[in-house]
């Protein structure tokens, strides 16, 4: 019948807009589509087609619906499905101000709406906007008892919120079910532990790790719950538990190794250390594509001789010389050789060029080290944490340095210092990736 319209009103947006419409209930939307543009053609302003037009290319996911969806707005400034539609691709692009600002004002219309509360939900987290969060999750909650997610979301929000008590409530059922969640015994554990019920939480943490023995957050989280409380070996005990489980952890070598630091075993804490650092490159070069493959290959004299080369044509660039003395310090220079000579001149050829470089003062710290120089070690060390306050490695270095000058006192600080930046990255890690988002089945339909 629309067709039939079409010909007989070849100029009537109404007519090609039914057709549109007709199209898309019979599931073929690039007709549909073309339908709606021929009725935009005819009346570029005309809401019913630019709505089935929007709906066809998100549904697509295609860019251009973003324009007509705004196109909506201007001329319908309170259309809820188009702010829902809006803050949706916002939300996909990471833009949570923006999608914050759209959902709010399609708060009616994404009521009853799981995905949408949800994706509403973690941006206001995100921006942190934690008391509008709660209602939304107490929503989606309401909808969907039955998903174990939307409990723990709730849970997390009242943990987020210190309401530890009130998380843990929320959360038991899915704990102490037949078959309990991992995520949530984690999340009970520090909501236990922040409610000052410091065994259940242990408890909580070793029952993760029975269920999910490959877990590391559980191992780490536990480890620094024993150190928070000077629990020191038993830390350590639980960090080589994960590492018979996950040997090539680094994060599980770096927490035993500050573990270590605080029993004074500096041998222990500096093989540990030089093994994270082994296993994990330095954050800084992780974007770079050599310092990857040069730093986490075992072929350290192939290493040399591409860095070697690529010096000749660039003898002053920074990252290049730290490469050369972080595998040449990898392969144990040992002060009498030409090696270390090397490495000296590499790594200080690095911070002459770039002189904030504090991994590259790291390595100088290493080398003085080893060659019995504290002074110089501790200069180094002292330069790296000038300008990256939160190094582990150089904090250590920088203690093993000062024991042979005898300032107990500052050595004390300085490890208390390094058990609570590691305590603090391994809480910030945990909190970067506690909720916990499902994807919906894709349905082309409005949000």
């Amino acid at each position: 019948m629309a067709e039939t319209l079409a010909r007989e009103n070849p100029d009537d947006a109404r007519v090609w807009t039914l057709e549109g419409s007709a199209l898309s209930a019979l599931g073929r939307g690039e007709e549909s589509l073309r339908s709606y543009q021929q009725a935009l053609k005819k009346r570029p302003d005309y809401l019913p087609a630019l709505e089935g037009a929007a709906e066809c290319e998100y549904a697509g996911g295609n860019p251009a619906a973003r324009d007509l969806l705004n196109h909506i707005i201007r001329i319908d400034p309170a259309n809820e499905t188009a702010h829902a539609m809006i803050a949706s691709l916002a939300f996909k692009e990471n833009q949570c101000d923006q999608a914050v600002t759209h959902f709010a004002m399609a708060r009616t219309g994404i009521s009853n709406n799981p995905p949408a509360l949800a994706e509403y939900g973690v941006c206001l987290v995100h921006i942190h906007q934690l008391d509008a969060a709660e209602p939304v999750f107490r929503r989606l909650f309401d909808l969907q008892p039955s998903d174990w997610h939307n409990r723990y979301n709730l849970g997390l929000i009242q943990y987020t919120t210190d309401r530890s008590g009130a998380a843990i409530e929320t959360l038991k059922p899915i704990v102490e079910s037949p078959t309990p969640e991992v995520d949530a015994l984690n999340l009970m554990a520090a909501a236990y532990e922040a409610n000052h019920e410091t065994p259940a939480a242990t408890a909580a943490l070793r029952q993760a790790i029975e269920l999910a023995p490959r877990d590391v957050r559980n191992y780490l989280d536990l480890a620094t719950l024993c150190m928070d409380h000077a629990a020191f070996q038993v830390g350590v005990d639980i960090a080589t538990a994960g590492l018979k489980q996950l040997p090539d952890s680094a994060a599980l070598y770096a927490e035993r190794a500050v573990l270590n630091a605080q029993l004074m075993k500096y041998e222990e804490a500096d093989a540990d250390f030089a093994k994270a650092n082994q296993l994990q490159p330095r954050q800084e070069f992780a974007t770079v594509g050599l310092g990857i493959s040069l730093l986490e290959r075992n072929d350290s004299e192939s290493s040399l001789k591409v860095l070697r080369s690529r010096l000749k044509e660039s003898p002053d660039e920074p990252t290049l010389n730290y490469l050369v003395a972080e595998v040449l310090t990898r392969r144990g220079a040992a002060p009498e050789k030409p090696e270390f000579r090397e490495a000296e001149a590499a790594a200080q050829r690095a911070v002459k060029a770039k002189p904030d470089f504090a991994p590259a003062h790291d390595v100088l710290s290493r080398l003085y080290l080893r060659a019995g120089d504290a002074p110089k070690a501790v200069k180094e060390s002292r330069m790296a944490l000038e300008f990256d306050p939160t190094d582990r490695t150089a904090l250590f270095h920088l203690i093993s340095a000062l024991r042979f000058s005898g300032d107990k006192l500052e050595v004390a600080t300085l490890t208390a210092r390094l058990r609570d930046l590691a305590a603090a990255e391994t809480r910030n890690d945990a909190e970067r990736s506690r909720f916990r988002i499902v994807e919906a089945e894709p349905v082309n339909s409005r949000p």
